[in-house]
This record gives C-alpha cells, structure tokens and sequence, in this order.
C-alpha cells in the first residue's frame, strides 16, 4: 500500500473509514500505520490510522461555470498547504 500512497503524496484524495464515513483533504504524509490528510475547508489535520481505513482513492475537482449563457466544466486547481 505504501508504493501506492507515494504516488498519491500531495493530491487531493478521499478517504472511507469504518462506520461510512468520508474525509477529503490533500494528502500530507503517511507512516508504517498512519496517513496525515489536510482538510483544507477547516485548516485541520487529520491523522488517520490504517487500521481504520476501508477504501482510500484521488478525487478531482470540477467547477461548473456559466459563461455566455453555456455551461462549462473545468478542472480546478488544487491549493496545497
């Protein structure tokens, strides 16, 4: 799993832990049992232990903007820390 989260260091990604829940943040770092998320809607950091997480993958942002009467999707730049 770590080959996989080295690729996935500083992309905005989401997170399932048990009970069905869901986090979004970019991820900071991680360690032998640990991921660190920046939730940047509150300034927090979340540590996360593996031993919770059921399904962890890269999430792109889109924005909908209306120009000229048409809609027009964009992919939004991610802000890191």
């Amino acid at each position: 799993m770590n080959t996989d989260l080295i690729e996935l260091r500083d992309k905005y990604i989401e997170v399932e832990i048990s009970g069905g829940n869901f986090h979004r943040g970019i991820l900071i770092d991680f360690g032998l049992d640990i991921i660190v998320l920046f939730d940047g809607r509150n300034n927090t950091f979340l540590y996360i232990p593996f031993v919770h997480i059921q399904q962890l993958k890269e999430k792109i942002h889109f924005t909908i903007l209306l120009q000229r009467n048409q809609l027009v999707l964009t992919q939004s730049p991610i802000v890191k820390y």
